[in-house]
């Protein structure tokens, strides 16, 4: 896979992935959704080491809440960048809408979906998962 590049919104930022991510999902826990403002999150997981911020990297300030990924956002102009400490691995978590142009990368599931918003409705034939996967 070629690699991958993202930035944030006032491009103060721009990162970097190289390699295969090792999934990508729709999360629709209530976290996910504040953090990127939206009904649901497209995310994907990389490990740590795929990730090379190459502009900006006194822009990103994080967000630690105890037990949960530690998030990170643009200082400057406030974009969802990476989620940190994935609580089973050393996997580094990205909102797929900063990525630049039309990533190969797609969605293949739906997770926590118990949590998503009571008026949305999934349309498309993805799997479901009731909590996160594993």
């Amino acid at each position: 896979m070629a690699k991958m590049t993202g930035r944030c919104l006032c491009r103060a930022l721009a990162y970097e992935v190289s390699g295969e991510p090792e999934a990508a999902f729709y999360c629709h826990c209530g976290r996910c959704r504040r953090w990127t403002g939206s009904i649901v999150a497209a995310l994907m997981v990389i490990q740590s080491d795929q990730l090379t911020v190459i502009k900006g990297r006194d822009h990103i300030q994080t967000y630690r809440e105890e037990g949960h990924v530690n998030r990170s956002f643009c200082k400057t102009c406030g974009s969802s960048l990476f989620g940190f400490q994935w609580p089973d691995g050393p996997g580094t978590v990205i909102p797929m809408g900063t990525i630049e142009g039309d990533s190969v990368v797609r969605p293949t599931m739906h997770i926590n979906v118990t949590f998503k918003a009571p008026w949305h409705e999934i349309s498309d034939e993805l799997q479901q998962i009731a909590g996160p996967p594993g």
